[in-house]
């Protein structure tokens, strides 16, 4: 009967956890803190001051509209993170065959899991709820409106956490799983929307794509919330109702459908995974199309370079999800590429005339760059910190380590191959920035500038994984723990300097996702960083912190690699060996070899 015993003993067990304390308060510090920012009369608030009804009715609207953006972002981060791993951490762990065999159904396992978890991110959304209702006093809300936000969350957050128990069905390890959940969440939020906005007009062969792609896009666009923001300026108060209970309405139907099959599938997929591949799963590992070339001397590299963790099904969707927004970038790069080509054949490099196409092509490229780079440090990252781990629970770790292989020879394959897993991104990096040079649209300086921050970035993002990896206990803490500190470093700690007033671009000394894009600059913004008088915004400020900030994350990579280095046998309690006298700090004395029995 459900939702059977899974979902107590799911309930019990989670609800003990630590971490689980840990976001309900920092959610909750965070909704009070921009609703205190609400509020323009905050640092000079005193007894005497007179509000109006409409500053109140404003201050109420302000406040809905912060609370329902906080909970959106917290629903489209957390979904996936706490519920992609349930059913793909019972098979790492190897419980899910004592569950498959006793008197349980498919049914009680999965929406026992599901219900635990949505239980937990419906706590979360309740935080906000006695806000909510107490903004109708101050005007400006309707309690009716108050009340239809939270069912479009609700149903927003029943279909994320749907898709993520499917996949978390199909997928071997939560390390995927939860890799694979963010990549289609975020496809799934705004290449449907896009492709209805922008393929259409694009005419000739983009318009005769996307009549082949239009009966099946039809149906998956209005289930994005973004689909909905888009049409609220182009659309009267009464359609926006419709759009709104149409997103609902196929939501639930699309979430009720993904539990059914992954309940379906379930058994099937799990018995399969013990088996011998077949059908496509056959094809990807026994037969490549390029031959695995010999193992040389470095075993480990080759193993990271030329054995894939990933089975064919997570490899198909990804192959289809590159395949749609490859053509959406292809798209979009053909439209700004083109007009900024026939610019420097009419004017030439670095000509002050006629230089409007070449712009918007440059804005593109930092806003298309900027999200590659986000996409490469969240995989290299997540790669790095499950990377170690992986093979722990795998059972694989005992025997690895048992081997003459040194802690440094180990960790430099994993970060290796951490990269060399998403070699087409960096591929996809290159060649826009390259044709972005060849447009004259980015600075080749500019450009080589912006490389070089790349590689520390991602150099920093692939050190923190590790350094959180080689010592944890399970994949979802190590990956949980190096999204928490990405996040602060790279931006969250700037919440804690708003009350400062603080409005140098010093702030964002930590903030990659700003830096990236500023160092992206054009001819035109190369020449006016450097001509008198200076008409780039806060030039110097923004140079200062483009370069300490760079040295600061190649000073921190640099750090955690020699520290997970130098306490890697002692974390994984095995004798310390030689080189580890190689990578002592300046000043560090280095410590004596272990005596060998």
């Amino acid at each position: 009967m459900l939702p059977g015993p899974v979902f107590n003993v799911e309930l019990i067990t989670t609800a003990r956890r630590s971490r689980y304390y840990a976001i309900r308060f920092l959610y909750g510090m965070l909704l009070l803190f921009f609703i205190w920012q609400n509020d323009p009369s905050h640092y000079t608030w005193n007894a005497a001051t007179v509000t109006s009804i409409q500053r109140m009715a404003a201050f109420g609207k302000a406040v809905f509209g912060t609370t329902i953006m906080v909970q959106s972002i917290a629903v489209l981060l957390l979904a996936p993170a706490l519920v992609a791993g349930v059913i793909a951490e019972e098979k790492q762990r190897k419980t899910l065959h004592y569950l498959l065999s006793s008197r349980l159904s498919s049914g009680e396992i999965v929406v026992g899991k599901l219900m635990a978890r949505l239980l937990h991110i419906g706590v979360l959304l309740m935080i906000g709820l006695p806000i909510m209702s107490l903004l109708s006093l101050v005007g400006g809300i309707d309690p009716d409106l108050v009340l239809i936000a939270y069912a479009a969350t609700i149903t927003t957050t029943f279909f994320l956490a749907s898709m993520a128990i499917l996949i978390s069905t199909l997928s071997r390890g939560p390390r995927d799983a939860i890799s694979l959940m963010y990549v289609v969440e975020l496809v799934w939020l705004i290449v449907p929307p896009l492709l209805g906005a922008l393929m259409p007009r694009g005419g000739g062969f983009w318009l005769g794509v996307y009549n082949v792609l239009q009966p099946v896009n039809d149906w998956i666009a209005p289930t994005s919330p973004l689909t909905l923001l888009m049409t609220v300026n182009t659309t009267s108060t009464g359609r926006i109702w419709d759009h709104l209970g149409w997103m609902m309405g196929l939501q639930l139907a699309f979430s009720a459908l993904f539990v059914l099959v992954a309940v379906v599938l379930l058994r099937p997929v799990f018995r399969r995974m013990g088996e011998s591949p077949r059908w496509l799963g056959a094809v990807g590992r026994g037969r490549r199309f390029l031959p695995r070339p010999e193992c040389g001397d470095d075993a480990m590299l080759w193993k990271e370079r030329f054995v894939s963790r990933t089975n064919a099904t997570t490899k198909i969707v990804l192959a289809v999800l590159g395949l749609v927004v490859g053509g959406l970038l292809a798209h979009g790069v053909y439209q700004f590429a083109a007009p900024a080509f026939r610019e420097v054949w009419d004017y030439g490099y670095g000509s002050t005339g006629g230089s409007f196409a070449r712009t918007q092509f440059n804005w593109f490229l930092r806003v298309i760059l900027t999200l590659i780079y986000m996409a490469l440090a969240l995989g290299i990252a997540s790669a790095a910190a499950s990377a170690v781990v992986y093979e722990r629970e795998a059972d694989t770790w005992t025997s690895l380590i048992a081997t003459p292989l040194t802690g440094l020879e180990i960790i430099r394959a994993k970060l290796i191959g951490a990269v060399w897993g998403l070699r087409g991104l960096v591929l996809l990096f290159l060649t826009l920035g390259l044709i972005g040079v060849a447009a004259g649209a980015l600075h080749p300086i500019a450009f080589m500038a912006a490389v070089v921050e790349t590689v520390v970035f991602l150099a920093f993002a692939a050190g923190l994984g590790m350094f959180f990896s080689v010592p944890a206990k399970s994949t979802a803490r190590a990956m949980a723990l190096t999204a928490l500190v990405l996040i602060v470093v790279n931006g969250g700690y700037t919440m804690c300097c708003i009350p400062l007033q603080a409005n140098s671009p010093l702030i964002a000394l930590g903030v990659t996702p700003a830096i990236l894009p500023i160092t992206l600059l054009s001819y035109d913004d190369f020449r006016a960083l450097w001509s008198p008088p200076n008409r780039f915004f806060h030039a110097d400020e923004w140079f200062v912190t483009c370069v300490l900030g760079t040295s600061a994350y190649a000073a921190a990579a640099i750090s955690l690699l020699i520290v997970t280095i130098n306490q890697f046998d002692d974390w994984i309690d095995r004798p310390r060996e030689s080189w580890r006298k190689i990578l002592a700090f300046p000043g560090q004395k280095p410590e004596p070899d272990d005596p060998v029995s």
